[in-house]
């Protein structure tokens, strides 16, 4: 985590081409003025265009935070956010998983017991298990085999190594 400052943006790109089977949880903050909306809704999309160049097909999870510091009401965040979510699905569909069905959650991530926090975290552990437990993630078998045959070069040399170390010792 850089926290999204541009003299990091290399170093994500590096990092996050290494990778086939990602998961990215990314939020917006919902305590922005009305008019700086538009400001944080592109700084959302400026994110999901970056990972959606580095990566083949990521899992996105999207959220809302500081929820605790809104001063207007829920029916008014929502009206600003479904659009813009139905947007954000409809221009990102072919590059990104983005699996929440309906608006991401509003959280309050200063309060471990928040319902929508939990559920969030739910969602991506049940996907990050998914990706572990995938046929196509498992370690391919020439891989398998090339760490079995090193390891057992390793152990063919400690053997020859211990054996000369034990007859230096007799001879000296």
């Amino acid at each position: 985590d850089f926290a999204g400052d541009a003299e990091f943006y290399l170093p994500h790109d590096l990092i996050m081409r290494q990778f086939q089977k990602t998961i990215f949880v990314l939020g917006f903050r919902l305590d922005v003025s009305k008019e700086n909306r538009v400001k944080e809704i592109a700084r959302l999309r400026f994110w999901l265009r970056f990972i959606s160049s580095a990566c083949q097909r990521p899992t996105v999870y999207l959220f809302g935070s500081r929820i605790d510091q809104v001063e207007y009401n829920y029916t008014e965040l929502k009206m600003w956010i479904e659009p813009e979510f139905a947007k954000i699905k409809e221009q990102f569909n072919d590059v990104l998983d983005l699996p929440q069905k309906k608006v991401p959650p509003l959280v309050n991530c200063t309060d471990v017991a928040d319902k929508n926090l939990l559920a969030l975290t739910d969602d991506v552990a049940r996907a990050a298990e998914s990706i572990r437990t995938c046929d196509s993630s498992k370690v391919p078998e020439i891989c398998t085999h090339a760490a079995k045959v090193v390891d057992d070069a390793v152990k063919h040399v400690t053997a020859i190594l211990t054996k000369y170390d034990a007859n230096r010792r007799c001879n000296d």
